[in-house]
Order: C-alpha cells, then structure tokens, then sequence
C-alpha cells in the first residue's frame, strides 16, 4: 500500500538575477496558491480556464490563449481564439473573434390607444402621450384629454380653449433668415408680425394704445432693405421717413405711397 508523507513550507526563497548582481526573494507560500498576486508581466500560453477571472484591470499584460472572460481588458496585447470582456480599451487585440450583441432593427407596432388610455405614455403618468384616433392621425393627450391632432395633409389642430403663445423677441432678434408664414411677437414695437414679400410687417395692420384703445398704428422711420408694394396696393407710412442708400422701395404702376 503507497505511503504519503507530509511536507510542510511556510516561506520559499529563490535567487534572481545574475552574479554578481544576484539577489533573493522570500514569498509566503499561501501567497503563491491561496489568491495568488501578481506584478509585472504575466504571461499565459495554452488554453486559460476558469468559471471566474476575478480580475478588474489586465494592464501591460500579454494574455495568449483561448478564452479571457469577464474582465476588462486595458492596455494589453491578447492573443486567442475568443475575447469575452466587459470592456476593452487602449489594447491590441490580434487573431481574435470578437461576438458582438444582436441589434433589432425592426419597427415597433403600438395599439391605437385613446385619449384617456394612449398607447405610447409614461410610467406614473399614464394619462399623458401619443394616440391615433382616425387613419393618418397623431393625437397629443395630457390629462386623458386630446388637445392636439396632425392629421395626414400636415394640418395641426387645436382643441384648448386657452391660448396659443407665439416666440416672442426684440427686433433684433428676428431669425436671421425669414421664412414666408413666419409669426411672432415683436417685444420691442409690442406687436404681432409676420413675414412676407421678403419683410417683417405688423399683423392685420390693426393699431394699438394703453388700456385696451385701438388708436396708435405705428410705422418704423427707417427703410433698410428693398421694398416693392404688392401689386394691386398702395402704402401709407408716418414720416419723417428715411431710406438707406442702395435701398429701393418699388412703387408700380397705379399705386400709391402717401408719406403724412
């Protein structure tokens, strides 16, 4: 019957280096099989496995073999078969295959939902999102009431018998390039305009005042870009006005600019 002995070392001592610069190392054991520690480079040939690296930096390592699984890679030149790692940057990874997540690219279908139940809401505040109530709508809901609906030609419509709040801004604060249809609320002359034939216009040329009167209409006293008056109307305008140079204002045929 084989016979086993014992043998037990608390402390292994080796010498590096080469003479005459040689020295000694002294490592406990347990270091070296119970959660063994490791400095420098490492280096892995063959096939590295483990149901566990608990390891979180690989830094300045040469890992060659199969499987480095579960640890973030940096800084590092792996060799191998497959790569399954958390993250991995700054490394050089040759001769690898790399599987990366599936993506779905396929279209999401919603029911049609309603005003009080929409089919694309929130979590806490169901009452709130996105619903179709007829073929090529887009109804917006807020408190289980639809207030806004695009329909399939691009009209938008409103439900709330609130108000609707335009931009708001300075003159000098018009867009930089206007857009025919464009509305706002000018802060500086306290009024709505609109943009058309190639300039900024007070809406409905209607007047305004303090306290609700209608009387004062008012006209800026500087022409600073080209004009030409619609056809089929005249002008009237509050002088002293002045016109810069090379600007031209358009006056045609049968028409009319008074200056009071």
């Amino acid at each position: 019957m084989a016979q086993f002995g014992e043998i037990r070392v608390d402390f292994i001592t080796y010498t590096t280096g080469v003479s005459p610069s040689e020295g000694s190392v002294t490592l406990p054991v347990s270091g070296l099989v119970n959660s063994p520690t490791f400095s420098g480079d490492v280096s892995v040939s063959g096939i590295f496995t483990a149901n566990t690296i608990n390891v979180t930096t690989l830094s300045g390592t040469t890992i060659s073999g199969d499987v480095v699984k579960g640890a973030i890679v940096s800084g590092a030149t792996v060799t191998g078969d497959a790569v399954v790692a958390t993250t991995i940057t700054g490394g050089t990874i040759s001769g690898v295959t790399i599987t990366a997540p599936t993506v779905t690219t396929s279209t999401g279908l919603f029911a049609s939902g309603s005003a009080a139940a929409p089919s694309i809401t929130f979590i806490g505040d169901t009452d709130v999102g996105l619903f179709t109530g007829a073929a090529n709508t887009l109804s917006f809901t807020t408190s289980g009431t639809r207030w806004w609906t695009l329909s399939g030609d691009g009209s938008f419509y409103t439900f709330s018998s609130g108000a609707f709040q335009v931009p708001t801004g300075t003159t000098a604060a018009r867009p930089t390039t206007g857009l025919t249809g464009m509305i706002r609320y000018n802060s500086t002359l306290a009024q709505y305009e609109g943009y058309s034939q190639d300039a900024w216009a007070l809406l409905g040329g209607g007047a305004t005042g303090s306290g609700g009167d209608r009387v004062f209409v008012l006209n800026e006293q500087n022409v600073t870009t080209n004009y030409t008056l619609p056809s089929g109307n005249n002008a009237t305008s509050c002088g002293p006005i002045t016109i810069d140079d090379g600007v031209e204002v358009i006056v045609g045929d049968d028409q009319n600019w008074a200056i009071v």
